[in-house]
């Protein structure tokens, strides 16, 4: 008797080492998890960590398939799940993933093919798991000033201005203040009105 694919007889080894017939020996389904393609096998293949079997949770499986890319499985029980933007899989644009990752702060990423990558200077991300970063406006800076990967995006104090997020909160000069007059986020000094300081 040839057991079918997604079977396997694991008497055949033993009927050939001790001279026993095998042909009373039952098939077995592949156990889940693992498969077999072939008819007259006495063994089943595990379908990796990455991969699934085509009847995942249960018995019998004839064939492990990759997750394709930007999908990931952990078990080859588990159906692939998709990896959404602002995470990534641990192979990016190849197949077989086993694992999704949120991008950290202060990073994203648009795909999960795609590596997480810094924010700009200008722009940050105080959140994990981002598919963007957010815009730092004048008047206010972020902590890394004209550097990447900034996570914070704080207004200047009243009285100091910024006219861009990548250069640092200063104080207006003598005779001169911040503009909006007595708020944060000033964008800019303005001359003092004639007698005023």
């Amino acid at each position: 008797m040839v057991c079918a694919a997604g079977q396997y007889d694991d008497d055949v080894a033993a009927a050939a080492v001790f001279g026993l017939s095998s042909a009373a020996s039952p098939c077995v389904a592949c156990p889940v998890g693992r498969v077999q393609a072939l008819a007259g096998q006495t063994q089943c293949v595990v379908c990796g960590a990455g991969s699934v079997t085509d009847t995942l949770n249960m018995t019998g499986g004839v064939r492990c398939t990759a997750c394709v890319a930007g999908q990931y499985s952990a078990a080859s029980t588990v159906a692939c799940s998709v990896c959404g933007a602002g995470s990534v899989t641990e192979v990016l644009n190849r197949t077989g993933a086993t694992s999704c990752t949120a991008c950290d702060v202060g990073q994203y990423s648009r795909a999960s093919t795609v590596a997480c990558a810094l924010c700009v200077a200008g722009r940050y991300q105080g959140a994990r798991g981002a598919s963007s970063c957010l815009v730092c406006g004048a008047g206010s800076v972020t902590e890394t000033l004209a550097g990447t990967g900034a996570r914070t995006c704080t207004a200047c104090a009243v009285g100091q201005y910024s006219n861009a997020s990548t250069v640092a909160c200063a104080v207006c000069g003598a005779g001169w203040m911040t503009h909006p007059v007595g708020a944060g986020n000033a964008t800019a000094c303005i001359e003092c009105a004639a007698g005023r300081y």
